[in-house]
C-alpha cells in the first residue's frame, strides 16, 4: 500500500528534478531558422539532462519507491519508478494523480514546462511494480497549464 509519505518522498524527488530542467534560459526567436536552432539546443540539453540523471539512478526514494530511469521520447520526458508493491488499487492510483494535479505541485510543473521553448514537450510520471508492469501514468503537457 502506497502512504502518503511515499507520496511527498517522490514530490519532493520530482521537485529537484524539474528544478534542474527549470533552468533552461529562455531566448527572444526572431525567425523559423533561429527557432529550429533553439529547439535542437533545446532538446539537445533535455538529452544531457537525461543523462546525467540516469547516471545517477537508481536512487531509493523510500521504502517502496527506487527511481529506476529517466527517458526522453517522442518529446516526452518519462520518470520511471519501481514500486514494491505488484498492483496499486484504484483509489492509490486516484491519490498519487490528485497529488499531481494538486494547484502547488501543477504549478510548479507547468513553470518547468513553459521553461521549455518547444511546448510539444510532456513530462510523463511512470509507475511499475518489481516485474516491470505498468500500474500508472501521469502525464502533464502544456495544455494543462492554463
Amino acid at each position: 500500500m502506497v502512504s502518503i509519505f511515499f507520496i511527498r518522498k517522490v514530490a519532493f524527488l520530482l521537485l529537484v528534478s524539474i528544478s534542474l530542467i527549470g533552468c533552461i534560459k529562455i531566448l527572444d526567436i526572431n525567425s523559423n531558422s533561429k527557432e529550429e536552432l533553439e529547439n535542437n539546443e533545446e532538446v539537445s540539453y533535455i538529452l544531457d539532462f537525461v543523462e546525467e540523471q540516469r547516471s545517477k539512478l537508481p536512487i531509493q526514494v523510500d521504502y517502496y519507491t527506487v527511481w529506476v530511469d529517466i527517458d526522453f521520447v517522442d518529446n516526452k520526458l518519462i520518470y520511471i519508478y519501481k514500486i514494491s508493491s505488484s498492483s496499486l488499487g484504484g483509489q492509490q492510483k486516484e491519490a498519487m494523480k490528485n497529488y499531481y494535479y494538486s494547484s502547488p505541485k501543477k504549478d510548479e510543473i507547468c513553470k518547468s514546462i513553459k521553461g521549455l521553448l518547444n511546448s510539444e514537450i510532456t513530462y510523463e510520471y511512470k509507475y511499475v511494480n518489481m516485474k516491470g508492469e505498468e500500474l500508472v501514468v501521469i502525464p502533464f503537457d502544456e495544455k494543462m497549464c492554463h
